[in-house]
């Protein structure tokens, strides 16, 4: 509400704001741009996740915190290694040694539940005194904990989390039950002996959670607390006047190229983003935003919105109108020029028949 009184203000007062405009910039010039120059500094995380499958949504919850605070915190480019996702791995070898090394990274984050994880191959590299490590989480989460420890290396950091919550046993199948056990048996044992037993307390700190959401909400407090005490949070974007404008719109809508000056709803657009990707999870990629008339809701979509949603997805295209008394051929208009390939298929240089489609 603050910056509509403003305007109002400037409008019915143009002569004065225009005069007081120009004796700001007479008199304050060298002031006015060192403060309208702040320039955004890249600020680049890189996060190891590390866990077994049974944490399969967790590690989701993972890339959704990292997705958030990279739309919410300006200068930071907040990167997640998921061994699973967007990577591929040849048959020459095994997975472990094709993975990235984890003290490479800048933080890792070890999410445990019902099992250490899977075995790794013959002639793996052993810890010290010759044991085998008891898996490849245990094994990516112990070498970043080791490489920390050691002189002046500084990082990684690493973060360690055990899912509390209980344990689904298999009803009908004995063996399966009783594998089941021993996994969770063979976990209890690499906590005691690595981070905490009743007898000996705590060796190395870890953080209990209960279920996905509270996940979610824990790794994002960690996360944001490291990114600050990590000196990993950057000023914010600037606008220069003297090159872009007025970042003032008066009545008008944002848009994208004024992303830079559309602030304060950061928030509201990662909820957005957040609840978009839902839906398109379950097969309706449909987002209604409803609200007053002025209340920002065509700014939110086009300054906030789809451009965060261009950050995270290369090459997306978007088809903006206005409904008017003829919605249909309004949005058939405006499909043509986001997508021009439209015209080289059934009906070249016409939306009409693509408006009968969309009857």
């Amino acid at each position: 509400m603050r910056p509509i009184g403003i305007l109002s203000i400037y409008w019915g007062c143009k002569r004065q704001s225009h005069s007081l405009q120009v004796k700001l910039t007479s008199k304050r010039m060298d002031r006015a741009r060192k403060n309208t120059e702040v320039k955004t500094v890249e600020r680049q995380v890189r996060i190891f996740l590390s866990s077994p499958g049974d944490v399969a949504e967790e590690r989701a919850r993972a890339q959704r915190v990292a997705e958030r605070l990279g739309g919410l915190i300006d200068g930071v480019e907040i990167e997640i290694f998921r061994w699973e996702v967007g990577r591929y791995y040849s048959a020459h070898t095994d997975f472990q040694s094709q993975i990235a090394p984890p003290d490479s990274f800048d933080l890792v984050v070890g999410i445990f539940w019902s099992r250490v994880g899977s075995p790794l191959p013959e002639g793996f590299p052993t810890m010290e005194g010759g044991r085998p490590y008891p898996s490849g989480t245990a094994f990516e989460v112990l070498r970043a904990m080791e490489h920390r420890r050691g002189e002046g290396a500084g990082r990684p950091d690493v973060l360690v989390y055990r899912k509390t919550a209980p344990v689904p046993l298999p009803v009908g199948d004995a063996g399966a039950r009783e594998a089941c056990a021993a996994a969770l048996g063979a976990l209890d044992d690499f906590m005691a002996e690595w981070f905490a037993d009743p007898v000996a307390g705590f060796r190395a700190a870890f953080l209990p959670f209960e279920d996905p959401a509270g996940f979610e909400a824990l790794f994002e407090e960690n996360l944001r607390a490291w990114l600050v005490q990590n000196r990993r949070v950057g000023p914010e974007r600037a606008w220069r006047i003297e090159e872009r404008g007025s970042p003032f719109r008066g009545l008008l809508p944002f848009e994208a190229e004024h992303r830079d000056a559309f602030f304060g709803r950061r928030a509201d657009i990662e909820r957005a983003r957040e609840r978009l990707k839902d839906a398109a999870a379950e097969g309706c990629g449909f987002l209604l935003i409803e609200g007053a008339s002025g209340s920002g809701k065509s700014s939110l979509a086009r300054a906030g919105l789809l451009p965060r949603l261009s950050d995270i997805t290369q090459g997306l295209r978007r088809a903006i109108c206005a409904p008017g008394t003829t919605p249909l051929d309004a949005l058939a208009a405006a499909l043509f020029d986001a997508l021009p390939e439209l015209s080289e298929g059934d009906f070249p240089g016409s939306f009409a028949g693509e408006r009968e489609i969309l009857r």
